[in-house]
């Protein structure tokens, strides 16, 4: 799967990264807190590789969803995180939940 991973600094987030690995599609080391923001069927598809990009007791925040889509994205990702409570605005669900393990 190719893609451009970027890691960018967020206020009081402290240490980031920004990675474009240069002709590869090797994902970078896992991180405390990743962040997506795409639609729900690519995050489904991206579970196992977000999951593994998570450290363990790490965060994870989803967004780019809208509500019906939720409670799917959600069991997509039981099996890797404890899942908080969806948040809605603006028409727009954010997931997030903390990786077990």
């Amino acid at each position: 799967m190719t893609g451009h991973w970027s890691f960018r600094s967020l206020p009081g987030a402290g240490r980031c990264r920004e990675s474009e690995p240069p002709g590869t599609d090797t994902p970078p080391a896992p991180a405390q807190v990743v962040l997506a923001n795409i639609l729900s069927n690519p995050l489904k598809a991206l579970a196992p590789l977000l999951a593994g990009l998570t450290l363990p007791a790490g965060t994870l925040v989803l967004s780019g969803i809208l509500p019906p889509q939720a409670a799917d994205v959600v069991d997509a990702y039981r099996q890797w995180f404890e899942m908080d409570a969806p948040v809605i605005k603006e028409g727009w669900v954010r997931l997030s939940g903390t990786r077990l393990g």
